[in-house]
């Protein structure tokens, strides 16, 4: 109400542009500090103050940067509500402006790496849309732009944790279409990148978090190819990786992501004829075994005890390897 009663009082104003920046900006706050539906009237209401602005040329690079930023966080917003093609119209528009920055100033970092944001931000909703080949390029081009970031500014964090996220997403994309060797070597580089954050910041959670999924979605596609060892080898840095001492949720969540692992290369070791007979059974009896230690770990230590994740326990398809076993029936049997 505050901010439609400012806006009634510059309008009446016949020169008002000086004040339609703090306009803009009261709207600009009220999205940060809003949500849903009304963060996203927020947006709009600053977006159209700002593309006032720009018409007027006042502080036209200054209030482009602005717009893009609001335009990035509307598409978040829409996109978080299921309206992904909306979403995607508020990314394209960011993408023209920053690309007009960029261009007109590439030594501004922080328009470089809105750009390379906007780009996989777009590409992840391409990608949910069941577009990945356009994701892919998309994801390309943020590469490419967040990987001079990096060569440039290697200490800069948030550049290396983008990268590695980006290779993480485009090897996603990649799996969707088929195309395990390409997606397989993307997460092979988020790997890298995510293991050096950990290692020298172990109590970021967003980068374990991060490196766990990359080792699990490279166990999962070597598993169903039939690289049970290589698949092993994820499980077990999966269950080796240190977390923050207070995330005991995302460390359990981590050991049940390794859990479906080990289960999905059983049923590979089972499924795998180039493995020798004597050995197969062994390894399909490991990787099942572990699995279902892990689980029965994680219920002794207070997990897996929320209705929603017991359910999903009893559906989870990567599990479905497990389902004959004894120790398996026995340990769902405890849910009962």
């Amino acid at each position: 109400e505050g901010a439609k009663a400012l806006e009634a009082l510059i309008l009446r104003r016949s020169d008002n542009s000086k004040y339609l920046s703090d306009l803009a900006m009261v709207y600009q706050k009220l999205s940060d500090l809003t949500t849903g539906s009304q963060s996203i009237s927020a947006c709009k209401e600053a977006i159209v103050w700002l593309e006032q602005l720009i018409e007027r040329d006042v502080e036209p690079v200054e209030h482009s940067h602005q717009l893009v930023q609001t335009l990035h966080k509307l598409g978040l917003a829409l996109d978080n509500r299921g309206q992904t093609d909306v979403a995607i119209d508020n990314y394209n528009k960011a993408i023209v402006i920053l690309e007009q920055l960029v261009q007109v100033h590439p030594s501004v970092l922080s328009y470089a790496s809105d750009l390379a944001t906007c780009y996989h931000d777009l590409g992840l909703a391409l990608d949910d849309l069941g577009q990945p080949e356009k994701a892919i390029d998309k994801y390309n081009k943020a590469i490419v732009i967040t990987m001079r970031l990096v060569h440039d500014h290697p200490n800069v964090l948030s550049y290396v944790s983008t990268l590695a996220n980006i290779h993480h997403n485009l090897g996603y994309a990649l799996d969707h279409l088929g195309q395990s060797v390409k997606a397989t070597d993307e997460y092979d580089k988020s790997i890298v990148i995510a293991t050096h954050l950990v290692q020298d910041h172990p109590n970021v959670l967003s980068y374990a978090r991060n490196l766990a999924n990359s080792h699990f979605n490279r166990g999962k596609i070597l598993a169903l190819n039939g690289n049970v060892v290589a698949a092993l080898k994820d499980a077990e840095a999966m269950a080796g990786l240190k977390f923050p001492d207070n995330q005991t949720e995302a460390k359990a969540n981590s050991l049940y992501a390794v859990a479906r692992l080990l289960s999905l290369a059983s049923n590979a070791a089972a499924m795998e004829t180039k493995l020798s007979k004597v050995g197969r059974p062994e390894l399909v009896e490991q990787c099942a075994k572990r699995a279902v230690e892990l689980l029965t770990n994680l219920k002794s230590l207070g997990f897996l005890d929320d209705p929603d994740d017991i359910a999903f326990l009893k559906t989870d398809a990567d599990l479905d390897a497990l389902r004959q076993r004894p120790d398996f029936k026995k340990f769902l049997e405890e849910f009962e």
